[in-house]
């Protein structure tokens, strides 16, 4: 994909009301839907320990806050970007 439109979906997600969420690292979270694009700024974290597992948290948290919050993408991506943050500060992928 060269570019993030309302059109994506309808390729990578065909279903009615799909939406394709794409975390652009420390920059940002596009959210696509067949209504348009929505970016949501991330703030840098001024120290990342591990990456381990940081992308699996999002997806959880975006889920959690998608479910508890009615669908709204604002409160979603803020859930997921916070729990992605809390396992971005420590060591992940090791047993203690």
């Amino acid at each position: 994909m060269d570019e993030l439109g309302t059109d994506t979906v309808a390729r990578v997600a065909p279903k009615r009301g799909a939406t394709v969420v794409v975390t652009n690292g420390a920059i940002a979270v596009l959210c696509a839907t067949r209504d348009g694009v929505r970016s949501f700024p991330v703030e840098p974290l001024e120290q990342v320990v591990d990456r381990t597992g940081g992308g699996d948290a999002f997806d959880a948290g975006f889920i959690a806050g998608w479910l508890a919050h009615g669908g709204e993408l604002g409160a979603a991506v803020a859930e997921g970007l916070k729990c992605s943050r809390q396992v971005l500060r420590q060591i992940g992928g090791s047993r203690r």
